[in-house]
């Protein structure tokens, strides 16, 4: 594969890559170049090898870059914890680009993979919609930090977007919360926190019930 051929040109020393050569695909699963040099090598690198190779001009080009199943390498940067500088073509690439398994955004994986630099990121104060965000199967951002209890919001109105989150399930970001010990104030959350709580012992009454014949 012309991919092999360009990773020993890199490992030769030569940065000078082209835009096709960043494209080139290294293995069967469509992994390019980029996405290689977009992973980290090591877990105390500091800086990824891709953003050594590409100027910040060249970078809006490679960003999108997929395999097959859509994986791209703004995904692969956020799997290694990393982010790019933002603009507002990247804050929409950051929305839109989906990974077909799951339907993750770069979004969900920065929130899976580094929560703390998501979070130093992305604002809930200013960047609700990163927050909410859902997959296909409706889990969003604020899923996944709640899960790893990293998200610290208020429970005023201009955060119920993000609390009220709910996935296929029927599970919201506030259930969550509720579950890892955070109380509420707001009246409309005490109302979600009932209906989950009525939700709960009814799935725990049915499954004594099917227990019991």
């Amino acid at each position: 594969m012309k991919g092999v051929e360009v990773l020993k040109k890199i490992r030769s020393g030569n940065l000078d890559l082209t835009l096709d050569e960043l494209k080139a695909e290294v293995d069967g699963y469509g992994q390019t170049v980029a996405h290689i040099l977009a992973k980290k090598v090591y877990p105390q690198q500091e800086r990824l090898i891709l953003f050594d190779v590409v100027d910040d001009k060249q970078l809006d080009s490679v960003l999108p870059i997929s395999t097959p199943y859509g994986w791209s390498v703004l995904h692969q940067i956020s799997e290694s914890g990393e982010v790019v500088h933002l603009t507002d073509y990247r804050r929409k690439l950051y929305l839109s680009l989906r990974e077909g398994e799951f339907g993750d955004t770069p979004l969900h994986v920065l929130a899976r993979s580094n929560p703390g630099k998501f979070l130093k990121t992305f604002s809930p104060y200013k960047d609700i919609q990163f927050y909410t965000v859902p997959n296909l199967y409706g889990d969003t951002p604020a899923h996944i930090l709640s899960r790893l209890n990293y998200l610290e919001i208020p429970d005023t109105d201009d955060f119920l977007a993000i609390l009220t989150s709910s996935n296929v399930n029927g599970e919201t970001v506030a259930e969550i919360l509720f579950l890892n010990g955070k109380r509420f104030k707001n009246p409309k959350i005490l109302n979600l926190e009932l209906s989950f709580l009525n939700r709960s012992i009814g799935e725990i009454q049915s499954y004594g019930e099917r227990r019991a014949q």
